[in-house]
C-alpha cells in the first residue's frame, strides 16, 4: 500500500469482514504457493514449496513408520535423525528465527496474498523436537533445571535424555502444539501491522513500510522489539499451555525453540509479563515517531498497550487472518518422515581399529553388508534403514546391518563425524553399554 487512502480502504473492508483470501499463483498449474511466499522460501533455504493448503483443510498425519517409506532413499525417519534435526533447527533459527519455516505476508505489501504461511516440513521437524524436548520434564522439576539440561545437552550428543519418557502421548500431539506456537507467533505480527494501520489512519502519515524494512528485512543477530513481543505473546499463551503436557514444560520448550536467538529464559519470561505492556507502548511510540516525528512521538504510545487487539487467530472479529500450510511435492504424506533437510552433508566416516579387525574376520556376505553401510552413511547418515538406537555413554549408538547383525558407532553431531566402533551379532551392542 503506497497511499493513506489504500490503508483506510483496507481498514474499512477489514472491519466489515471483507478480507481477500489467496488461491495462490497458477502460473504452473494447480493451487500453488503465492509468488511472494515462493520467493521468500527460496531466499531462506534455497528451496520453496509448490503447494498451498488452507489451514482448515490440513490434517496432521504422523501414522508411524512403514516398510514402504523406509525403503525410499530420499526419506528419513525424523526420530532416527533427531540430533541432526536439532542442529539444523538451531542454525536456521539463529539466522532467521521462527521465520525460517513460517511467514506473515503483510497486507501493506500484498493485500491479495496477505496471511500466515507455514511450511509443512518445518512444522513436522518442530513437532518432533518438541516431543523429544518434553522428555526433560521427567529429568527435572523446576523450569530453571529443565532449561539448564536442555541448554547443556543436545539430543544426539547427550542421548541419555532419549531414555526419559516423553510428556506427550504422541508425536501428533506435539505437532499440534508446534502448529499453535507458530500460528500465534505470526498472528502477533499481524496485530502489529494493524497497530501501524490504526496509527497511519490517526496521524495521516504512513509508517509501516519503514518499520518493516528496519525490523524485518534488516534483521540483526539479536531479536528485534517486534520479535521479542511476538515470542512473549506465545510464551504467555494459555492456548499453547493447554496443548502442552503442563504449563512449565510448555514455556521451557518454547524457550528452547528460540534459544539460538534468545539467550535467557528469564528475559523471555519478563518480556511476556512485566515488560510486555512497556514494550508494546514503546513499539507504538516508535511507529508513531516514524509517522509524525519526534515532537508527537509519545502521544500515541498508549494504544500499544491494547496489543494484541484480538487473542484468537481462528475466530477474530471481524474476520480471521487467512492461514495456509505449504508443502513440497516431495513431502511424504506420513509426518514420521522428512526429506531435504539442510546442513546434513559431508559427514566423516571413520572405522576404528576394532571395526577393521571384525571386518577381517567376517565372511564375504557380512563384509559386503559392512561396506554397504559405510557407503550409505557417507551419502545419508540419517537413512531410516539404520534404525539408530541410543546407548550409554553419551554419543554412542547402535544400528542395524541386517536382521542378525548390529554395528556400534559414536556420533559427534557438532563435528559431523561418525566413528565406527565395531560390528557383530545381535549381542555385540551389550559389550559397548547398549541395551542397559
Amino acid at each position: 500500500m503506497t497511499s493513506l487512502r489504500e490503508v483506510r480502504e483496507f481498514l474499512s473492508k477489514y472491519h466489515q469482514g471483507v478480507v481477500p483470501t489467496t488461491t495462490g499463483s497458477t502460473s504452473s498449474g494447480g493451487n500453488n504457493s503465492p509468488s511472494e511466499i515462493y520467493k521468500r522460501q527460496r531466499q531462506r533455504t534455497g528451496i520453496a514449496d509448490e503447494h498451498l493448503i488452507p489451514f482448515h483443510q490440513y490434517e496432521i498425519r504422523a501414522d508411524g513408520p512403514t516398510n514402504e517409506l523406509d525403503e525410499k532413499e530420499a526419506l528419513f525417519r525424523i526420530e532416527d535423525a533427531i540430533g541432526t534435526v536439532e542442529r539444523a533447527w538451531d542454525e536456521l533459527v539463529e539466522e532467521h528465527g521462527l521465520d525460517w519455516f513460517s511467514e506473515y505476508v503483510p497486507f501493506h505489501q500484498n493485500e491479495s496474498e496477505s496471511g500466515i504461511y507455514i511450511r509443512q516440513q518445518g512444522l513436522r521437524l518442530f513437532g518432533h523436537l518438541l516431543y523429544h524436548w518434553s522428555r526433560v520434564g521427567a529429568a527435572a522439576d523446576s523450569p530453571v533445571e529443565q532449561v539448564e539440561k536442555l541448554e547443556g545437552h543436545k539430543l544426539q550428543d547427550a542421548n541419555w535424555l532419549l531414555f526419559r519418557p516423553p510428556a506427550f502421548e504422541s508425536v501428533g500431539d506435539a505437532i499440534e502444539l508446534a502448529q499453535e506456537i507458530t500460528i500465534r507467533y505470526q498472528w502477533f505480527k499481524h496485530q502489529i501491522e494493524l497497530l501501524s494501520a490504526y496509527l497511519e489512519d490517526a496521524t495521516g502519515h504512513l509508517c509501516y513500510e519503514e518499520y518493516y524494512d528496519s525490523s524485518v528485512i534488516d534483521r540483526g543477530p539479536d531479536p528485534s522489539l517486534p520479535e521479542r513481543l511476538a515470542v512473549g505473546s506465545v510464551f504467555r499463551s494459555s492456548a499453547c499451555a493447554t496443548l502442552s503436557p503442563d504449563t512449565v514444560t510448555s514455556r521451557v520448550m518454547i524457550y528452547r525453540a528460540v534459544h539460538p536467538r534468545f539467550d535467557s529464559y528469564q528475559k523471555i519470561r519478563e518480556d511476556s509479563s512485566t515488560r510486555f505492556k512497556m514494550h508494546s507502548r514503546r513499539l507504538a511510540t516508535e511507529l508513531s515517531s516514524i509517522a509524525t516525528g519526534e515532537d508527537e512521538r509519545y502521544v500515541y504510545g498508549g494504544i500499544g498497550e491494547l496489543l494484541p487487539f484480538e487473542r484468537d487467530p481462528y475466530g477474530a472479529t471481524p474476520h480471521p487472518v487467512p492461514i495456509y500450510i505449504t508443502r513440497n511435492e516431495f513431502d511424504p504424506d506420513n509426518g514420521v518422515y522428512g526429506n531435504g533437510l539442510p546442513l546434513d552433508e559431508d559427514w566423516e566416516i571413520d572405522p576404528s581399529l576394532q571395526w577393521e579387525k571384525s571386518y577381517e574376520k567376517a565372511d564375504n556376505t557380512l563384509k559386503m553388508r559392512a561396506d554397504n553401510a559405510i557407503s550409505k552413511l557417507q551419502n545419508n547418515v540419517r537413512h531410516g534403514g539404520f534404525k539408530w538406537k541410543p546407548c550409554t555413554p553419551d554419543n554412542r549408538f547402535y544400528f542395524r546391518l541386517n536382521k542378525q547383525f548390529r554395528g556400534i558407532a559414536e556420533i559427534d553431531n557438532r563435528q559431523q563425524k561418525v566413528t565406527l566402533l565395531d560390528f557383530g551379532k545381535h549381542s555385540t551392542p551389550a559389550d559397548f553399554g547398549c541395551y542397559s
